[in-house]
This record gives structure tokens, C-alpha cells and sequence, in this order.
């Protein structure tokens, strides 16, 4: 027999629902990083489709989003020259798509330079937009991962400060000189231990878009996602998943 608002004793009063944004997050409390967790994450998302929003077109999602811990071992096999786990940082960007990212990427390596790090590496983020709707796909950034690693020796919580000093220096120099490309630049996350992985893209878009993350050498002891139900602002890929630091990610 369906109970009524008045009758509810559990821990959900239905009166109190709201449409709001949908977040989960998984953690393996043994501490083992495995690709399970990645591959829970994406069904905890898709499950959270209810919590997402549409526009007029079905395809173009108000955003989604995972964060995972840093896959040291699969960015070691993709990338030379990078060290120990906790000897350098990764940085997930949004560039411009049609290539004008020059001026950009030389603020970057030059705030880097300033700030006391080496550019080990740019990687290019594989992508599939081919389930993307058209405001998607109009909007689309280039995804780049980007790879820092300090000239001196750090103990991992003052890289953790200084890779934080230096994603807040860049951001306010591309807002400040405002070089080519400047208004599709985005930081979605610079970091020693995690990486988020976004865009506007409805749940089950993330899986399809980032193929690298159905990598087995892709893994965490925890995901964190995000769907987002926006209601005062348009769907944006910046503005997906907005989280960098709300959660403490062990190493």
C-alpha cells in the first residue's frame, strides 16, 4: 500500500525532492586500484540519467563528468620520460578545436617555466563525438592533457600546492593577456593524483567520448561523477562536472 507524505518515517521525506543535479561516488575501501571501479563508475552515471538535463536536441546533454585517480600506469606506457607517481602532475585542457592553440600553450610553458616546472609532454585526448548532438559538437573542445614536473624535489603535498599555484597563475594570465583562443581555454583539473575527464555530454556519452577510459591499464580506487541539471545557466563544457578538490583522493 503506497504511503502517504504524512506517513513517511524513512529517511526520504518525498516533500522534500528536488530536481537537482545527480553526483555518486565509488571507493574501494581495500585501497587497490583496479579498472572495475572505472567501469562501476560509468553505471552509476548512466543510472543517474534522471538527474540530467536535455535542450531541445535528445543527444546534447547539460554535462557529465568522472573523476578517477591519476592511471600512473597507463600514462607511463602513453607518455616517456614522466618518473614516479608522485614526481609529477597532469593537467586535463580545453583547448580551441580548430588547432589556434599556439599562443596558449606558450603562456602555459612559460607560467610553468616561471613557476619552477619542466613541460615534460602535451598528449592529445583520443575522442569520439559521434553521439554528440549539434550544440555539442558546435561547442567542442580540442582535449589535451599536458604533463609538469617540478626542477626540484617536492614532497608530494607541496607539489599538490604548487601545481595549484601554477593552474591559478595560468588561468588568470589567459583571462588577463587574453591570447588567441582564450575564450575556449579551460582547466578542468591540474593535479599529482587525479584527473577529471568532462564535457557536455548527457551520461552515457562519457564512456563513448573518452574511449581511454575503457582501458584496463585505466585504474583508481575511486570515481567520482557528476550529471549535471542546470537551471539558471545553458550547458557548457566548462561547466560540466565542476569538482577539482571537494573530496580527498588518497595516493
Amino acid at each position: 500500500m503506497a504511503q502517504s507524505d504524512d506517513d513517511c518515517t524513512g529517511l526520504v521525506d518525498p516533500s522534500q525532492q528536488k530536481a537537482n543535479c545527480g553526483v555518486g561516488v565509488l571507493l574501494n575501501l581495500s585501497g587497490e586500484r583496479d579498472h572495475e571501479i572505472v567501469e562501476d563508475g560509468f553505471e552509476l552515471l548512466e543510472n543517474l540519467d534522471h538527474r540530467g538535463a536535455r535542450g531541445a536536441e535528445e543527444n546534447t546533454g547539460d554535462g557529465s563528468g568522472m573523476l578517477i585517480q591519476k592511471p600512473h600506469e597507463f600514462f607511463t606506457d602513453e607518455v616517456e620520460g614522466l618518473g614516479e607517481f608522485d614526481s609529477y602532475g597532469v593537467g586535463q585542457l580545453f583547448l580551441p578545436k580548430d588547432g589556434d592553440s599556439a599562443e596558449l600553450k606558450a603562456l602555459f610553458e612559460d607560467a610553468a617555466d616561471a613557476e619552477g616546472f619542466d613541460v615534460v609532454a602535451w598528449r592529445d585526448v583520443p575522442t569520439n563525438n559521434e553521439s554528440l548532438g549539434e550544440t555539442a559538437v558546435e561547442t567542442e573542445p580540442d582535449v589535451q592533457q599536458v604533463f609538469v614536473r617540478p626542477r626540484t624535489d617536492l614532497d608530494p603535498e607541496t607539489l599538490d600546492t604548487r601545481l595549484y599555484v601554477l593552474r591559478r597563475v595560468v588561468e588568470n594570465r589567459v583571462e588577463r593577456e587574453e591570447p588567441t583562443g582564450a575564450e575556449r581555454f579551460y582547466v578542468c583539473s591540474l593535479d599529482r593524483r587525479k584527473i577529471v575527464y568532462k564535457g557536455l555530454l548527457t551520461e552515457a556519452q562519457v564512456r563513448e567520448y573518452y574511449p581511454e577510459l575503457s582501458d584496463e591499464r585505466v585504474v583508481s580506487r575511486l570515481a567520482f561523477v557528476h550529471s549535471r541539471f542546470s537551471t539558471n545557466t545553458l550547458g557548457a563544457w566548462e561547466l560540466a562536472h565542476p569538482y577539482r578538490n571537494i573530496i580527498t583522493t588518497a595516493r
